[in-house]
């Protein structure tokens, strides 16, 4: 409850959304799961959950990003060495 009532993000600017104590700590727990996997477990004290099912949804979706980032990355990668191989062939 403290965590709640003392986290009351707004932001400076008008092009940003105000950042509600659910998003804060969901991103806390993410953070933390995607920043040192090993101690996931730690979500559960962090959340003050009494079960680790809860860290264990943090990990997964932790993990979702990172291979969503990945992909995209190499998808670039590949789009980028299409469009050089591409042009080169026209030269």
């Amino acid at each position: 409850q403290r965590i709640t009532s003392e986290w009351q993000f707004q932001p400076s600017s008008s092009t940003v959304s105000a950042i509600s104590p659910h998003r804060f700590r969901d991103s806390a727990a993410t953070t933390l799961a995607i920043l040192d996997p090993e101690h996931v477990r730690m979500v559960t004290a962090l959340l003050g959950h009494s079960t680790p099912a809860t860290a264990e949804q943090y990990y997964n979706q932790a993990r979702t990003l990172e291979a969503g980032r990945a992909y995209r990355a190499n998808i670039r990668k590949l789009r980028g060495k299409a469009s050089f191989s591409r042009k080169r062939a026209r030269s």
